[in-house]
């Protein structure tokens, strides 16, 4: 067997990172064979999907990832920099993901906050019991890494060959792989037949991922992609998670659908579903996160409508001002300086999502509603008045409220498949 043929193989017995760090050593201290330094070279820029660039050389951006990966590698064996998620904003060392076991919460509070948030999915604790009564098998990262899919130059590769999806089976369905996401990126596609091999949970060893399901690829382009796992019952939100991610390596998604199992309507006209087949619908993935982005920028517009509202100096401000100054009071002043502020964050808000926005802007925001809502209820006791009965905390509980609705699109898109999943199996 050639190098060539050792580095892309995915049933070397080796993971992609181990490949990586076996074509840096030939890259970098040569090898006696001919040609082997410049097969280790494009193996690198294949792994670390590296672009040319005018502005910093391929040796350089492999000196960069090397560096990245040396530093991290020793905690997380798996590390491949480039390939996480960038939305989980984890480090590189909490990538490496363990076994929640059941009745169990994840040691690391950022793991703990991403599961709550279903940025990441542990297995239900159903199946966790089932599991641990079976004695389920769990892969290891060399054997995962037979079922290992590559995002190269916006497809989907395969042993260094565009995947096709025509000869995998997953759930009694022809043409669809059944596929994991986890946190450090790496992608597994596989045959799939329901509770017998229990494959969602048993690639990834039983730990959370970013997204579970089904796909259908053809010649390294996604055609579909749906919600289908009874271990982690992913949602329509972490399709958009998934989806998300694979823009950002560059996958063309003009023709890939989407398929749930009822209709979908749920955030506006445009945004619906046309039925395929007894049990799917299917919608263009495009109007999905056209919409999403719409309905979430909508929003966004709709606080801050409300701020510019509040601080117009309307009548009734006018009278509540004449009163403060007539017993020399500043309360009104005070409380326009806390608008100022609310005003201040709706805009950096605004600014941060210009163009991409997704419901994890919302955070910064709704903790600093909640520091101005304090600030404002202690105001309001220094002035013998009661907390929470003001116009300025009125509108900053709507405020809040909107804010919390916006963050919480992602879980009101969970129930979506809610009561579909137990048909599952």
């Amino acid at each position: 067997m050639t190098l060539h043929q050792e580095l892309y193989a995915v049933d070397s017995g080796k993971t992609l990172a181990q490949n990586i760090d076996r074509a840096w050593g030939i890259y970098t201290d040569g090898s006696p064979i001919p040609g082997d330094r410049g097969v280790a070279q494009r193996f690198l820029i294949y792994a670390f999907d590296l672009k040319y660039s005018n502005n910093i050389s391929i040796n350089d951006q492999l000196l960069e990832m090397m560096a990245k990966r040396n530093l991290y590698k020793a905690k997380n064996p798996e590390y491949v920099p480039g390939l996480s998620p960038k939305h989980l904003a984890l480090n590189p060392d909490e990538l490496q993901l363990d076994k929640i076991e059941l009745g169990q919460t994840a040691k690391n509070p950022k793991i703990r906050s991403l599961i709550k948030k279903r940025e990441l999915l542990d297995v239900n604790s159903k199946d966790k019991r089932l599991d641990v009564k079976d004695n389920t098998f769990f892969m290891d990262p060399q054997l995962r890494a037979q079922h290992r899919v590559h995002i190269h130059d916006g497809r989907f590769y395969k042993d260094r060959s565009p995947l096709s999806t025509t000869s995998y089976s997953s759930h009694g369905k022809n043409g669809f792989g059944a596929f994991t996401l986890n946190a450090n990126g790496e992608l597994s596609v596989f045959n799939h037949f329901g509770r017998s091999d229990k494959f969602h949970s048993t690639m990834n060893a039983g730990s959370p991922v970013v997204s579970a399901g089904e796909l259908i690829i053809t010649d390294g382009k996604l055609q579909v992609i749906n919600t289908y796992s009874g271990h982690y019952e992913p949602s329509l939100f972490n399709v958009y998670r998934t989806l998300e991610y694979f823009i950002e390596k560059g996958v063309d998604l003009s023709s890939t659908k989407i398929q749930t199992f009822h209709e979908i309507s749920g955030l506006g006209e445009k945004f619906k579903s046309k039925k395929i087949s007894r049990d799917f619908y299917e919608i263009p993935a495009k109007t999905f996160l056209k919409t999403v982005k719409q309905e979430l920028d909508s929003a966004l517009n709709h606080i801050q409508n409300d701020i510019k509202d509040y601080q117009q100096r309307s009548l009734k401000n006018m009278v509540y001002a004449f009163k403060d100054f007539c017993i020399g009071s500043t309360l009104t002043e005070k409380r326009k300086s806390i608008a100022f502020k609310v005003s201040v964050e709706a805009i950096k808000l605004q600014e941060s999502v210009k163009g991409d926005p997704k419901p994890e802007n919302m955070n910064d925001f709704i903790e600093s509603i909640k520091t101005l809502k304090l600030e404002n209820e202690a105001l309001s006791g220094e002035h013998g008045k009661k907390t929470g009965s003001g116009r300025l905390s009125q509108k900053l509980d709507v405020f809040l409220q909107k804010a919390l609705a916006v963050q919480a699109l992602g879980p009101t898109l969970d129930k979506i498949d809610e009561h579909q999943l137990k048909k599952l199996w």
